[in-house]
C-alpha cells in the first residue's frame, strides 16, 4: 500500500521561497548530521546544527520585527483616535465647568477666564450663567 499526500503547491512567489528555503534547511541539516555521525566531518556538533538555530534565530528576529512595526502602526491610529475622544469630551463639558480634579489637565475656554485683576473666588461666584 503507497500513501500518497497531495498538497495544492502555494501560488504566491514568497509562499514558494519560504518552501524551498525551509526544505534547504532539512536537507542541510540532514546532509551534515550524517556527515558527522559517518566521522566524514570532525566539526562541533554546534555547527552540524547551525542551518536549524540559524533559521530559528532569523524567525526570532522577523518576528520580533513584524511585532515591532504592527505596534508601531497600532499607535500611530490609536493616538489620532485618542485624541479624538478627549477632545469630544471636553467639548461635551459646560462652557464654565471645571474638570474633576482627578484629571490631569485641567483646560478652560478664554470666554471662561477671570479677567484681569478678578480673583477666581469673585469671578466664579459672578459668573453662574
Amino acid at each position: 500500500m503507497v500513501v500518497t499526500i497531495r498538497v495544492k503547491q502555494p501560488q504566491s512567489l514568497a509562499a514558494r521561497c519560504w518552501n524551498v528555503s525551509q526544505e534547504l534547511v532539512s536537507i542541510g541539516a540532514l546532509a551534515l548530521i550524517v556527515l558527522k555521525l559517518t566521522s566524514v566531518i570532525n566539526w562541533s556538533w554546534w555547527w552540524v546544527l547551525s542551518p536549524i538555530w540559524i533559521s530559528g534565530a532569523m524567525g526570532v528576529l522577523v518576528i520580533t520585527g513584524l511585532v515591532v512595526l504592527l505596534r508601531r502602526e497600532a499607535k500611530k491610529q490609536l493616538c489620532p483616535a485618542l485624541l479624538n475622544q478627549v477632545v469630544a469630551t471636553i467639548q461635551r463639558l459646560p462652557a464654565n465647568r471645571e474638570l474633576p480634579r482627578k484629571e490631569a489637565i485641567s483646560i478652560r475656554s478664554a470666554a471662561t477666564r477671570p479677567p484681569a485683576g478678578a480673583t477666581a473666588r469673585t469671578w466664579s461666584s459672578g459668573n453662574t450663567g
